[in-house]
Parts: C-alpha cells; structure tokens; sequence
C-alpha cells in the first residue's frame, strides 16, 4: 500500500511553501520461501511542511515541521537470551521543527547577501533517545543532535 500527497503552494509573491504526507508499508522477502517482513527502514507515516514568508525590508522567515513514524526494531531481551520476532516493534516517532529568519543585503546589483540565523530541533524533542512506542522504554541512542542547535551565517550570489 502506497500514498503520497505533495502540495506546492504560492498564494502570494511573499508567501509560499509545501504539504508533504506519504503513508506507506514497505515489507521484504529475504527469500522465496521465507515469510514476508516489515522492511528495517520502513517509515509509514511521514509528513513535512515547509513555510517561507519575505517580509518588509528583505527580511525572511522560513518555517519547516518533519514527523516520521518510528522505525521497526527487534526486541532483545539479554537478561533472559531471547530475541523478539524480528522488526516486531517500533520505535517513537520522530519530529522536528526548525526556524529560520535572515536578512537580505544588496551590494551592488548583482551582488546579495543573507545575514541569517536559524534553530533546529526548537522543542528540544529527543530524538535521539530511540525509544518503544508502546512502553516508552528506552532500546536504544542514535547520532541524531538531541538539543537544539544555533547556526548564524551568511550566504551571498554574485
């Protein structure tokens, strides 16, 4: 089973942006005879929306929200030597917000720069604790950044 919606949209010279939604099942057969799986990085559900706003000044605000449902995982119990059907569980599902606002400068007509500043992972969401979705116990630590990070930079075309 596969979904996907994608929706660009441009109401105004100063505002635009996209939808994305993808809802999905990806499984896997390591041989003919072998039972059918859930793939190891099946995602079935993911959603993204991106938001950019010019405002007065040539100042800039961009906007973008990412949620994924959690990977499938296999349960090992180690105290006791077992190990779970594989890919039977889930981890807890990912999401992100990042924020963006920069300012634009021109030097001459063909020359523009953007002083900017921007914020990943806003809510502090940790991400990379992998944790079950059910239990909400922690299985596992990815390399995901588990705190929000602050860029300032500047960007130029000539």
């Amino acid at each position: 089973m596969l979904l996907r919606y994608f929706l660009q949209y441009n109401p105004r010279d100063y505002w635009n942006g996209w939808v994305s939604f993808t809802l999905q099942n990806a499984e896997r057969q390591r041989h003919p005879d072998w039972a059918w799986h859930t793939f190891p990085l099946n995602r079935s559900l993911m959603f993204s929306w991106v938001n950019y706003y010019r405002l007065p000044r040539k100042y800039e605000i961009g906007i973008k929200y990412r949620y994924m449902s959690g990977l499938p995982y296999t349960e090992l119990d180690l105290e006791n030597g077992r190990v779970g059907a594989y890919n039977a569980r889930h981890y807890v599902a990912y999401n992100r917000l990042d924020l963006r606002i920069s300012k634009g400068i021109t030097i001459r007509e063909r020359t523009k720069m953007h002083f900017y500043l921007e914020a990943w992972n806003v809510f502090n969401t940790p991400n990379m604790f992998y944790r079950d979705s059910e239990t909400e116990k922690m299985v596992n630590i990815g390399f995901e950044i588990p705190t929000t990070a602050i860029f300032i930079g500047l960007d130029w075309e000539f």
